[in-house]
């Protein structure tokens, strides 16, 4: 007996509740910590949100209806870039189905295409947007027949975020079978947060901060915008965002609260259109799904016949077959690294590295050294501190007991991984410093950054080689994020590495003070604190590497998980 469309949706609907329900009734323990977790983000989510948009309500209401709009252009514009980033950020709080399983079951394609339409009108993003809209509508209607045209497009603005919902989730599962396209799919996903932190760092550069620096109190300073008007209509954000759905329905609304309904026509149609080209993209990717055309790319095949060369140069001070084994170390290193999920998840990083560079040497005080030395500590917390503490979880190393079983000593594995880190870390560091350089006009900035960076880098790789042999973990590397009966080791493994680090930069701070202090330069203290740091990271990354030849067993246990 064929089920009718209306009762596949039913069950669609029936089966995303029961997964929500197991979800948080398995029993253990890390399950009710995060139920508990739950309730408190709820209890603090909702009252935020009632408050925030009755803020936005007050503040439409307050504003004329042309920069009404802009606000509402800049929020609703916000919320789409946010929903763009659902696929790299991957924090759900309920776990939705998968669409691939249910092809084995009797569900026709119409179902599937309005199932899953249906179903993620409850998922807990979606719901959290309606109040959103719900001031949008409350806080630019400005006249009875104005009312219906602005529900009509907050109600196509939201139909619009649902099929956008449905094809990031389509885009997905295509190419799910293919781990380079998966993480290409999660970088063009996070591109939308550089137009969020650029945006943010140019309006404060550019209208911020020159009016607080010339403002002795408050008053002054808002004084300083002029009529709050006539500031938002003349900075005209619209101009940027319009060609994307969330400037269509702040110039919908701002057309139907002055009465142009032609514009408002115009504006509504395109909403129209998206929505409904929309679906019918989604129903395509949901057909190529339901027939098995998942999305690959082709590997080029590379011939075997050629005459094998050495991995790399030989070494200074290191024998012939370690050298050869570092190189090789090294060369698998990077082919995991660019491989790895969790990779693409970073390479915002350097991104926002080099925005934080041009900000902080456009606007702070003090010599640009000074700032270039700070973003090179960034660049050691972003990268080492990262992948450093768990670094045989995270590489995803899948060769670790062949290594271990080889007569190579298991700290050449250990410098191949630090080799890596460093090289990223004096890339991401020395590209801040020229940042700074061009924007300051101080050529030493590249070689403040540089220096700092490898001076943390290697007191920091002295503590996070100790926490991978010593408290290693299983990482979910498509989730980014530790398994979640490992989520206390991460956080005592990132700990450990902090307080570690705390306590050996000590004496590079005193060395700096004293030659500050006692021959006014810092030379001799930069001296001191490299030769204390290079026989540091020495020292500990022998030792280091004797424990994971004696560990090296629980280390593989550990990062397999059960």
């Amino acid at each position: 007996m064929r089920l009718t469309i209306w009762t596949e949706i039913k069950n669609l609907v029936w089966l995303q509740w029961r997964l929500t329900v197991s979800s948080f009734r398995s029993g253990q323990k890390q399950d009710v910590l995060r139920i508990l977790g739950y309730a408190l983000l709820i209890l603090l989510l909702v009252p935020g949100l009632i408050i925030f948009n009755a803020l936005l309500i007050w503040i439409y209401r307050s504003l004329a209806p042309g920069p009404a709009s802009e606000v509402v252009t800049v929020i609703m514009s916000f919320i789409i870039m946010m929903w763009l980033l659902t696929p790299a950020s991957n924090t759900q709080l309920v776990e939705p189905f998968s669409m691939p399983k249910l092809f084995s079951f009797p569900i026709s394609l119409n179902g599937l295409v309005l199932g899953s339409l249906v179903v993620n009108l409850f998922s807990v993003g979606f719901l959290a947007i309606i109040p959103f809209l719900i001031s949008v509508s409350a806080g630019t209607i400005r006249s009875i027949p104005g009312i219906l045209p602005t529900l009509i497009a907050a109600t196509l603005f939201l139909a619009m975020l649902l099929v956008l919902k449905s094809l990031i989730d389509d885009v997905f599962d295509l190419i799910a079978e293919d781990r380079r396209l998966r993480a290409i799919g999660i970088l063009v996903a996070l591109i939308p947060v550089l137009f969020i932190v650029g945006g943010q760092f140019y309006v404060q550069t550019r209208f911020v901060i020159p009016n607080a620096t010339s403002s002795t109190d408050f008053e002054n300073f808002a004084s300083s915008f002029g009529d709050l008007n006539s500031f938002i209509w003349n900075l005209r954000i619209s101009r940027f965002l319009i060609w994307q759905p969330g400037g269509w329905l702040g110039r919908a609304t701002g057309a139907a609260a002055v009465g142009r309904y032609d514009q408002w026509a115009a504006w509504t149609a395109l909403l129209a259109v998206f929505v409904v080209l929309g679906y019918f993209a989604h129903r395509t990717m949901v057909s190529k799904l339901y027939f098995g055309e998942l999305v690959r790319v082709q590997s080029k095949g590379q011939s075997s016949n050629k005459a094998l060369k050495p991995a790399g140069p030989k070494l200074p001070f290191v024998a012939l077959a370690s050298s050869q084994a570092l190189w090789a170390f090294l060369a698998a290193d990077w082919r995991g690294f660019k491989r790895n999920p969790y990779t693409i998840r970073m390479a915002i990083g350097p991104v926002i590295l080099g925005i934080m560079a041009v900000f902080f040497s456009s606007t702070m005080p003090g010599p640009a050294s000074g700032i270039a030395a700070l973003l090179g500590f960034t660049a050691v917390t972003t990268v080492t501190l990262s992948y450093g503490h768990n670094v045989f979880g995270i590489l995803d190393n899948p060769g670790l007991g062949t290594v271990l079983l080889s007569p190579v000593p298991a700290r050449w594995l250990l410098v191949s991984h630090n080799m890596l880190l460093t090289a990223l870390v004096a890339a991401m560091s020395f590209g801040a410093g020229l940042l700074v350089a061009i924007v300051s006009r101080d050529p030493l900035a590249p070689l403040a950054a540089l220096g700092a960076a490898m001076l943390i880098q290697l007191l920091t790789l002295s503590v996070c080689n100790f926490t991978a042999v010593l408290l290693p973990y299983k990482v979910d590397l498509e989730k980014g994020r530790a398994a979640s009966n490992d989520s206390r080791t991460s956080v005592i493994s990132v700990f450990a590495v902090l307080g570690g680090m705390g306590l050996l930069i000590i004496p590079v701070v005193v060395a700096f003070a004293a030659s500050g202090l006692v021959l006014r330069t810092l030379i001799p203290g930069g001296v001191a604190a490299i030769v204390y740091a290079v026989a540091v990271y020495a020292g500990t990354t022998v030792f280091a590497g004797q424990l994971l030849e004696g560990r090296g067993t629980r280390v593989l246990a550990e990062i397999a998980g059960p």
